[in-house]
């Protein structure tokens, strides 16, 4: 990501975020400045190929504001006595619910669990 600009960053939970940004280039044939929009997204335990392909900047967003949870599938090689095996799993991708937070009522103020003031709430 270098020479690029961050345009928006959608964090759910640590260590699960996208990132939009935007890149100028120089087109090589005609010489004119381009824009082109590309995204990023990163996921502790989530096998990166599995999280580009089946999920999307949109469903950061919409886990955001609609607490939902999306799953990915992913297929990986494994070997048990040595024999080789094909392994199928499910993994839990994007999840707008922080279970180490508590959100306020604006939606946009949060506490730590055990904070003194979450009784007031």
């Amino acid at each position: 990501m270098t020479n690029c600009t961050i345009k928006e960053m959608k964090i759910c939970k640590p260590k699960l975020y996208a990132v939009r940004y935007v890149k100028d280039d120089i087109d090589s044939v005609t010489g004119l400045s381009t824009t082109s929009v590309y995204f990023k997204t990163k996921g502790k335990g989530i096998p990166r190929l599995a999280l580009e392909r089946q999920c999307h900047y949109d469903d950061f967003v919409s886990a955001i504001c609609n607490p939902i949870q999306i799953f990915v599938t992913s297929r990986s090689l494994c070997s048990f006595k040595q024999k080789i095996y094909t392994v199928e799993s499910t993994k839990r991708a994007i999840n707008g619910f922080d279970i180490k937070k508590f959100i306020l009522s604006d939606n946009i103020n949060i506490l730590a669990f055990g904070h003194k003031d979450i009784n007031l709430f």
